[in-house]
């Protein structure tokens, strides 16, 4: 695992529910050893992924859940760290970036929440 000490990154999606799935001890002492030097950063784009995955929970949510999805993206939305736009440079440095590593790390199997939507791989990017 990356030391978290050489950050901060930039997480995207998949990475950020991984993250906060993960109940493994290692997983959680990074978190909490990056979160003492660093603030979350995402993206534009990752914050458009993480507020469609809640819409479609909550569209999908029968009417008695509904409001309880809808509490859980006010909580990620008021919670969140940095929000960076997303240009076409930053887009081809990340792309670049992400091609060192072009079969990520398989996530773990997802665990049932209002928190997200299942993410089929890790990632973060140097900020």
């Amino acid at each position: 695992m990356i030391d978290p000490t050489t950050g901060p990154f930039l997480f995207d999606t998949s990475a950020e529910g991984w993250l906060g799935r993960s109940g493994q001890s290692g997983v959680v002492e990074w978190m909490r050893t990056y979160l003492l030097d660093h603030e979350i950063y995402v993206s534009a784009v990752t914050a458009l992924e993480r507020i469609r995955g809640y819409s479609l929970l909550w569209h999908r949510a029968e009417q008695n859940r509904r409001e309880q999805t809808e509490a859980a993206r006010i909580d990620h939305l008021t919670k969140r760290g940095q929000i960076l736009p997303l240009d076409a440079a930053v887009a081809v440095v990340a792309g670049e970036i992400m091609a060192l590593l072009p079969e990520p790390p398989t996530a773990p199997p997802p665990v049932s929440s209002t928190d997200g939507i299942a993410a089929e791989s890790t990632g973060a990017l140097a900020v």
